[in-house]
């Protein structure tokens, strides 16, 4: 999506009011802990703040993993088993 974590935060913390109940949790969205944070109930809000494509979340995910390996913080997340399932060359 060609965005870093800064600047996500801020598209979603400027787009908060725009979802009532879930306001104060999108607001807090820099606080998060990015690894352990329980976002299930705002994660359609967040992918509506990141980008106005209307496409849901998953998509928007599975285009990102599609066209190369993940790095970083999405490599460790999804772990070495599931990168080696998917990318013969990972190790």
């Amino acid at each position: 999506m060609d965005i870093d974590w800064a600047e996500a935060c801020a598209r979603v913390q400027d787009k908060a009011s725009d979802f009532g109940d879930k306001r104060d949790q999108l607001e807090a969205i820099g606080g998060w802990d990015t690894r352990n944070a329980d976002i299930k109930n705002v994660i359609s809000e967040i992918g509506i703040c990141l980008d106005d494509d209307s496409g849901h979340w998953t998509d928007k995910v599975g285009r990102v993993i599609g066209r190369e390996k993940p790095t970083g913080q999405l490599s460790e997340f999804l772990g070495e088993g599931v990168l080696s399932a998917f990318w013969t060359d990972y190790n």
